[in-house]
């Protein structure tokens, strides 16, 4: 038996196994490290994604708001303009591919956003002035 026999029947088959397995431990080492920082990631962009909906939503019956008054059309409050906002949330939601979100996790979630822009603006009564009772007349009424 030469040299060459003995490398070609054992050393080779040899090495072949060990660095097939030493391969195989790191891909999955690779694999479980890819895993874990997608499953980090993926959330946490689809969480802001999410977040900037909702503002957008706020901001879009914010707009409406105030389209109403410019044309003298009394202003949507309330439950009109949270249907407005679930409505353009919804369908932000279906155009931007993010995973569909229930109408109460939407309310919740807009809601939560009104109150971080209701937080930033100063209250009427906060400078010390006296709030409106009186409704202010809009250009349609005599």
């Amino acid at each position: 038996m030469t040299w060459n026999d003995i490398v070609s029947e054992w050393v080779i088959p040899s090495l072949v196994t060990i660095a097939g397995g030493a391969l195989t431990a790191l891909l999955a080492l690779a694999v479980r490290y890819l895993e874990r920082r997608l499953r980090i990631d993926i959330p946490e962009r689809t969480e802001r994604a999410l977040d900037g909906v909702a503002q957008d939503a706020v901001a879009y019956a914010e707009q409406l708001g105030r389209k109403a008054v410019r044309e003298a059309r009394p202003r949507p409050v309330g439950n009109a303009l949270l249907e407005a906002s679930l409505e353009y949330a919804q369908a932000e939601i279906r155009r931007r591919r993010l995973p569909e979100l229930g109408r109460d996790e939407l309310v919740r979630l807009i809601e939560s956003r009104l109150g971080h822009e209701n937080a930033l603006r100063p209250s009427p009564t906060s400078n010390g002035a006296s709030e409106r009772t009186t409704p202010v007349p809009t250009g349609g009424e005599s």
